[in-house]
């Protein structure tokens, strides 16, 4: 039986389908409907990234509501979360303490979102954020969302 394809995504990634980023939301919609149409494939985001959606979106209360957030999150064709736990945390401070030894400074909440795509076996990390830098110290495929098919206009 084929296992199940997970792609991470930063909750930057959703900020910037909820917020409307011009230069941003058609290309993730395309990327959604294109992994709900994939059985094989999910999106899979930390479930820390409910509490850093809806923080970063409280000023735009006209534009994106609760009930429109709740049914994005609970769509299974398209997404699954990864429970914050212990083993998670003590990933992301490894992940820390690897940057640091690289020169480099990981800031927590990235670490959490890389040790939750590690722990749950992810091979590509989506994100709008600079954390390609990253890539060597965790063995993930980290660059910004892209499609396989993009729309035709």
């Amino acid at each position: 039986m084929a296992k199940t394809s997970y792609i991470y995504c930063d909750s930057n990634v959703f900020l910037a389908y909820f917020n409307e980023e011009d230069a941003r939301v058609d290309l993730l919609d395309t990327l959604f409907e294109e992994i709900k149409k994939d059985p094989m494939r999910r999106i899979l985001t930390s479930s820390i990234t409910i509490v850093e959606v809806a923080e970063a979106v409280s000023g735009y209360q006209q534009r994106i509501n609760l009930k429109r957030l709740d049914s994005f999150w609970a769509d299974r064709n398209l997404l699954e979360f990864a429970d914050f736990h212990e083993r998670i945390a003590h990933q992301a401070r490894h992940l820390t303490w690897l940057a640091a030894e690289s020169g480099m400074s990981l800031k927590s909440s990235d670490a959490m979102h890389l040790a939750s795509a590690l722990m749950f076996g992810a091979k590509e990390f989506l994100t709008y954020d600079n954390l390609m830098q990253f890539a060597d110290i965790t063995g993930l495929d980290i660059k910004e969302p892209y499609v396989n098919q993009p729309r035709l206009l």
